[in-house]
C-alpha cells in the first residue's frame, strides 16, 4: 500500500468538480504548488488531437504514437520495457511525456491550424470527452455555464446514471 498522496487517490467521485477539488488538495499535500485548474480528456479527445499534430515519438522509449490507438500504444511502450503493474508510476511517466510532447506540438502549429485545434477542443467539450475545473471562481463559473465541468445534472429529467469505469493505466 502506498502511503503518499497522489492524483490517483482523488478520483473517487463521478461528480468531476468534487474530484478535481480533491486532486488539487492532494497535489498541495504532496508539497506541490497551487494549481490553476485541471483538464481531463479521454482517448477520443487524444485521438482527435493526434489527428491534428500527427505522430508523436516518446523521447525515452522511441515509441511512436499515432491516431487512432494512443492509449494502447502507451501501454505497449510501458510493457515493452518490462514495467509491471506494481510499478505503475512508469505509466504515468509515459503519459506525462506524451502530454508534454503533444502540448509542444500544438504550440508549434502554424496559425491556420489554430482554428482546427479549437474546433477539436470544442467538439471534445461538447461530447464530454474533455472536462475542466478551475480554482478561481470566476473561471469555474465560465466552465459551469458552458457545461464543461462534468457536474452531475440534477432534476426530474436527469436522475438516473450508469457509470462504467475501465482503467488499464
Amino acid at each position: 500500500m502506498n502511503t503518499s498522496w497522489n492524483f490517483r487517490n482523488a478520483n473517487w467521485f463521478f461528480n468531476f468538480p468534487l474530484s478535481a477539488q480533491k486532486m488539487s488538495f492532494f497535489y498541495r499535500q504532496a508539497g506541490k504548488k497551487e494549481i490553476d485548474g485541471i483538464l481531463v480528456l479521454n482517448e477520443r479527445a487524444l485521438i482527435r488531437l493526434l489527428e491534428i499534430v500527427g505522430p508523436i515519438t516518446l523521447l525515452d522509449t522511441e515509441q511512436t504514437l499515432v491516431s487512432p490507438f494512443p492509449i494502447r500504444k502507451i501501454i505497449a511502450a510501458k510493457n515493452a520495457f518490462g514495467f509491471s503493474q506494481k510499478n505503475d508510476h512508469t505509466s504515468f511517466d509515459i503519459l506525462g511525456q506524451f502530454m508534454q510532447t503533444l502540448l509542444m506540438q500544438l504550440e508549434k502549429k502554424p496559425h491556420p491550424d489554430i482554428t482546427a485545434t479549437l474546433q477539436v477542443i470544442q467538439k471534445s467539450f461538447m461530447e464530454k470527452d474533455m472536462i475542466a475545473w478551475a480554482s478561481q471562481p470566476e473561471h469555474q463559473a465560465i466552465i459551469e455555464r458552458n457545461k464543461w465541468d462534468g457536474t452531475l445534472l440534477q432534476g426530474d429529467d436527469h436522475t438516473d446514471y450508469l457509470a462504467v469505469v475501465i482503467s488499464t493505466i
